[in-house]
């Protein structure tokens, strides 16, 4: 990556390649890292399936509301927790249901705890199929929970979808109908289902706004998503697990909607003060929302917790570059040159950690430690990105001739590097060699990106 890039006679960077490098270098970094919850969104933990639903030991456990989701204006918050449980007790008591309907859900059932999940799943389906005014949401979940063991999520997708419109207020039906539509990469729906499950949760169980969130994000329902979120941390602050926040990070940033997200930001910092995994979050969000300073500073607070990785070490000396504190970007980076890169091209690794090194120097204007740097790291390997800064850098010490060999040197290695043929004829006419500067600017003009240049000073210097 070049550093430096002249515009008329003056050296300018570029900060906007920087920072997106680092934002992907944030990014990585917490996807590859081994904490559960520093994983992407979309590794994140799916809904559960009934751990006895496979080995037949259904109706006692699964009469248990299992819980997961985000509140919806539909229900009223004022109802309180005895009357979601009574309400949600005759739903599950099959209220409504006629004598032979219970029947045929008893002998369902029965062999579900018999492990014979295709038997059960056929009681149902004949029961149903004879009258459709027999159809009964605690029918249609029970089939549902035969469709799953038998991994026929579609089946079990639409007997819940039937379910809940049916009895809309079915928390249950909805946990598991979020499920469904989960393990269907149906997000967004899952959102919505798991929205609805949580309301009608009497315990309102915080993972369930946790799930929410992260299918609404992962359905490219940021807002919703971030709302949610919100939500959770809001209303379950004590205990709340990292993934949480890691969540509503990424929906913030997403939504574009850092405001929101900084206030609960402070909020983990201040419940975790010495956890490092907190400070990356916090560094996480400060990357994402283009704060470098801020972020330099979460970066530098886990490095006092723990040590830092050689990535990490290298992301706090280009969060320095980026606010422009060049000599402590210098000195992070030769710290990361001391520690093995964990990378499988080392070499290119290392090069391009001497560019950044050698670029370093010359913004805090150290030029002798900067030729020092690239001395060095030209000796272990040529490349056009080491010659071009070295050129950069003799030529802003004017010493054209060193410039010329320089820049000379890095269109030997490509020459198809039309800065470096560029700079040539800058050099060329610096040293008042019109001749040569001529066949240098002739050769930059083939390129897009040097023809402009090459032919307004191919104009100065005329024929």
């Amino acid at each position: 990556m070049e550093r430096f890039l002249f515009s008329g006679w003056s050296v300018s960077s570029e900060p906007g390649t920087l920072a997106r490098n680092l934002l992907l270098r944030a990014n990585s970094a917490f996807r590859s890292r081994s904490h559960p919850w520093l994983r992407g969104l979309h590794d994140a933990p799916a809904p559960k399936k009934h751990p006895n639903l496979k080995k037949g030991i259904v109706p006692s456990a699964l009469l248990v509301v299992m819980g997961m989701i985000i509140c919806i204006p539909s229900v009223a918050l004022s109802q309180t927790e005895v009357e979601l449980r009574e309400e949600q007790a005759a739903i599950e008591s099959g209220d409504g249901l006629s004598a032979r309907g219970k029947k045929a859900l008893f002998r369902a059932r029965g062999r579900q705890d018999d492990g014979d999940f295709q038997g059960a799943a056929r009681i149902m389906a004949e029961w149903l199929d004879g009258d459709p005014g027999r159809a009964h949401p605690l029918l249609l979940f029970n089939l549902a929970l035969s469709h799953f063991a038998l991994e026929q999520d579609r089946l079990a997708y639409e007997d819940l979808t039937k379910a809940v419109e049916l009895e809309p207020r079915y928390g249950r039906g909805w946990l598991r109908l979020g499920e469904a539509a989960y393990g269907l990469e149906k997000f967004a729906e899952a959102g919505e289902a798991f929205g609805r499950a949580y309301d009608l949760t009497p315990d309102h169980t915080p993972e369930i706004l946790y799930y929410a969130g992260v299918s609404l994000l992962m359905g490219k329902e940021a807002e919703r998503a971030l709302e949610a979120l919100e939500k959770l941390l809001a209303g379950h602050r004590e205990g709340a697990d990292l993934n949480w926040y890691q969540a509503l990070i990424s929906a913030g940033i997403e939504a574009d909607r850092p405001g929101v997200v900084e206030p609960f930001v402070d909020q983990l910092l201040a419940d975790n003060p010495s956890d490092p995994r907190a400070w990356e979050l916090s560094y996480q969000f400060a990357v994402g929302s283009q704060d470098y300073r801020a972020a330099a500073v979460s970066l530098t607070v886990v490095g006092y917790l723990r040590s830092l990785s050689h990535d990490e070490i290298v992301q706090l000396g280009d969060l320095y570059s980026m606010i422009s504190v060049p000599v402590q970007a210098a000195r992070y980076y030769e710290q990361a040159m001391d520690i093995p890169p964990a990378i499988d091209d080392v070499e290119s690794g290392r090069t391009d950690e001497f560019e950044r090194l050698a670029s370093a120097w010359l913004g805090a204007h150290d030029h002798d430690r900067a030729r020092a740097t690239l001395q060095t790291a030209l000796g272990e390997q040529e490349t056009v990105g080491l010659w071009s800064l070295l050129g950069d850098l003799e030529y802003l010490d004017e010493d054209f001739e060193a410039a010329l060999t320089a820049f000379g040197h890095s269109c030997e290695v490509d020459p198809d590097f039309g800065r470096g043929w560029l700079m040539m004829g800058y050099c060329a006419i610096e040293l008042g060699r019109q001749d040569e500067a001529r066949r240098h600017l002739e050769k930059a003009a083939e390129y897009p990106g040097q023809a402009a240049g090459a032919r307004r000073l191919l104009g100065r210097i005329g024929s």
